[in-house]
């Protein structure tokens, strides 16, 4: 057993669901926000060095060394898988873990709104899922997944660049493919000679790996990307921004034509503590290829309310959603909605 494997046991004994350590400070794990003490004492440097280098690769640790950074996926065993995370700061190097449930989720398990699962019997088209790091943007993806492979007949490609969840072929073929970031743009354009009805990435890191995605979802592949993105305007600047600006024009004509959904999501304090997930829904109806050629994004926010029978909400929308049924405060709402001005009216009373 290697000697962090102690402090992983107990963290999850806890029922943590993250774990910090560093140099010269106690280690520390994460339950419901709260940050507590395993009551283990201050690591030394060697220490710290000593117990992320045993459970790393050692061509990883070589690299690593090199970059002052690093991802990787650890299995303690056949239960127990965590998303590591090496940096270097002023104190030396450190690491965060963060555990990944043995079972994928289900939509249901998520609590995924119906709208999520129509999606993923469409027969093609480009299907975006934003949120900022840590919002669970990896969790509803696969969870997509998941549901795509129990419930319909497909070939599917994922490509990541690390493999979280692993997913068995039910009624689907699944490929999951793990590479550099770098490599994204290659991967994505060898999966298109293999005729996929589905692909999934878990990010874009570039104009071309957009590009190609595009192209996939224009050719009738169902294509399920993540971006982190907090709503659906910045996911247009985002994408737009990528492109030269010759090319910009051009870009948002493709993501027009192509884009089925464009699903944003963020974490929020909840009132009984640990988290409440807020979604944005932007779904492709009537006005809304128009509205994102020419970058309308109040257009796009009246349509989706609008539409909010068929499925749509704004971000601000979904927040009073979440404070009028009490699971966030006033003041956790405000501070994140996209339009605080307006926000402000809905307040009062609160």
């Amino acid at each position: 057993m290697a000697k962090i494997d102690e402090l992983l046991s107990k963290m999850l004994e806890a029922q943590g669901t993250t774990m910090h350590i560093g140099c010269n400070r106690p280690p520390m794990y994460r339950k419901n926000e709260m940050l507590s003490e395993f009551g283990e004492g201050e690591l030394s440097r060697e220490t710290v060095s000593q117990m992320l280098k045993e459970i790393c690769p050692r061509e990883r640790w070589d690299k690593f060394m090199e970059s002052n950074d690093m991802d990787f996926i650890y299995t303690m065993d056949s239960s127990a898988r965590f998303r590591c995370n090496y940096y270097f700061d002023r104190s030396g190097i450190g690491g965060v873990f963060h555990s990944i449930p043995a079972q994928v989720p289900s939509l249901d398990d998520i609590e995924a709104p119906q709208v999520y699962k129509d999606i993923c019997h469409l027969p093609g088209g480009f299907i975006l899922t934003c949120g900022p790091l840590g919002s669970g943007t990896t969790t509803t993806q696969a969870a997509m997944l998941q549901y795509i492979n129990e419930n319909t007949s497909r070939y599917i490609i994922s490509i990541s660049t690390l493999i979280e969840y692993t997913h068995q072929p039910n009624r689907s073929v699944i490929e999951q493919c793990e590479v550099e970031k770098s490599k994204v743009a290659d991967t994505l354009a060898a999966a298109l000679n293999s005729n996929p009805d589905v692909i999934v990435i878990d990010d874009l890191p570039d104009a071309r790996s957009v590009r190609l995605a595009l192209r996939a979802a224009m050719m009738g592949i169902l294509v399920i990307a993540s971006l982190p993105t907090s709503n659906f305007a910045k996911t247009l600047d985002y994408i737009s921004d990528m492109f030269p600006v010759k090319d910009r024009a051009e870009a948002k004509t493709l993501l027009a034509e192509s884009v089925q959904a464009i699903l944003s999501q963020m974490l929020c304090h909840s009132v009984e503590g640990g988290r409440a997930i807020c979604r944005e829904v932007l779904l492709r109806a009537e006005g809304v290829p128009t509205a994102i050629r020419e970058n309308n994004i109040a257009a796009l926010r009246q349509i989706m309310d609008s539409y909010r029978q068929q499925g749509m909400r704004t971000l601000d929308f979904s927040l009073r959603e979440l404070l009028a049924t009490g699971k966030i405060t006033a003041s956790e709402a405000y501070a994140r909605a996209t339009d605080k001005r307006q926000f402000q009216h809905f307040l009062v009373g609160y």
